[in-house]
């Protein structure tokens, strides 16, 4: 898996590029450090884009579900009343369904509020909009968002 970057300040958004095959460790170590980035901060948004190249079908169940247990882990040491958006980006449609069961799955989530989008635009409007706002390209479907 290969992956980039950036912080954008203006924007309030980290924006991760995610390519070739996705392992959900390495996946849970670039978000570490995205997270320990000096620039980060608790109010920016989460955009991460999975690319044409991104390959997802590797993906198990088992996978997930270690997956969410380091996302737990991770969130119980952030400070109370922390309130993330997270935007997942596909870029073709058998990521679509990989990343709205990762959405369901992730319901318990108590930090991290995600919607599956299949344009970047789509996807910063709705990090930049109001927190009520209720947006995924995929309105009306079990991947529409979630309320903790």
């Amino acid at each position: 898996m290969d992956f980039s970057y950036t912080i954008d300040r203006e924007d309030r958004v980290a924006i991760l590029r995610v390519h070739g095959v996705v392992e959900l460790d390495a996946l849970h170590q670039v978000l570490n450090r995205v997270f320990d980035d000096r620039h980060w901060q608790l109010d920016y948004g989460l955009m991460i884009v999975y690319e044409k190249d991104a390959l997802l079908g590797e993906i198990t169940l088992e996978d997930l579900k270690v997956f969410q247990r380091k996302s737990r882990a991770r969130q119980d040491l952030a400070p109370a009343g922390t309130h993330i958006r997270s935007a997942l980006v596909y870029t073709r449609e058998d990521q679509r369904v990989l990343l709205q069961l990762h959405q369901m799955s992730f319901a318990e989530n108590r930090i991290m509020e995600e919607a599956v989008f299949g344009s970047k635009a789509d996807a910063l409007h709705w990090l930049k909009s109001d927190k009520n706002e209720i947006r995924s390209d995929t309105e009306g479907t079990a991947a529409t968002r979630l309320t903790r």
